[in-house]
């Protein structure tokens, strides 16, 4: 029997790669290789139907924890629960953690973010990026989509966790994971807690987010974002 959230848990029952904000069927309609593009009438029902036993469990979850290893260029984003103890954490790229971190700690930098260009263009269109849902990990690689709307249409869009937080953040658009996904990364979490800062590193705290480097200030993280190669964008492999 399917495990119901904790009480006053903000959870959906939703069908895959489709959220709107009633409970209506819509039609889909085939769109380019970006998603699907749906009217705005409430949930979809894909080909082949799917019972409410079938559709998964979409739990809210927040950033509580954000940690980078410099010499190995890796950062890990720890996403909590809103509501209770689950876990799941995810190993993302130097770069992009950078610019998680950036925007926690609310740092000014001369020049936009990708992430920042992106959400100026998606306003510029008229569009708003509704939320963010982790749907699955293949071969310890996981998948998030975008949930925007525009002119009255929701637009489901393919895109990497790490991408997905750090536009989530500067939209303040909710985060969204799973339920199946995060009781089998909890249970993992709880196993293997083998991500642990060197005895001398600094740990500064951003916002909610702990990092296992010093970074003082906004030029500070400028100066280690430029310092990046813009081929380290998208390179990490878990």
């Amino acid at each position: 029997m399917r495990r119901r959230p904790q009480d006053g848990a903000r959870s959906l029952t939703l069908p895959p790669r489709a959220f709107l904000p009633d409970h209506r069927t819509a039609r889909v309609e085939p769109q380019s290789s970006f998603g699907v593009l749906v009217k705005v009438t409430g949930l979809v029902r894909p080909a082949g139907f799917l019972s409410s036993e079938d559709l998964p469990v979409l739990v809210e979850v927040r950033v509580c924890e954000l940690r980078l290893d410099s010499d190995n260029k890796i950062g890990l984003v720890v996403l909590k629960e809103t509501d209770g103890d689950r876990l799941l954490r995810i190993y993302i790229g130097e770069a992009e953690a950078l610019a998680i971190a950036y925007h926690l700690e609310s740092l000014s930098v001369a020049r936009p973010l990708t992430h920042d260009l992106l959400c100026s263009v998606l306003q510029g269109l008229g569009g708003n990026l509704q939320r963010v849902v982790i749907t699955k990990v293949e071969q310890r690689t996981y998948y998030a989509e975008l949930l925007l709307q525009r002119n009255g249409e929701i637009i489901g869009l393919d895109a990497r966790p790490s991408d997905s937080i750090a536009l989530a953040l500067r939209a303040s658009a909710d985060i969204f994971v799973e339920e199946r996904l995060l009781d089998a990364a909890t249970l993992e979490f709880s196993q293997d807690l083998d991500f642990s800062p060197a005895k001398d590193a600094a740990e500064t705290t951003f916002g909610e987010a702990t990092f296992d480097v010093q970074i003082t200030s906004a030029e500070d993280l400028e100066e280690r974002l430029r310092r990046l190669n813009p081929e380290d964008f998208g390179r990490f492999k878990p």
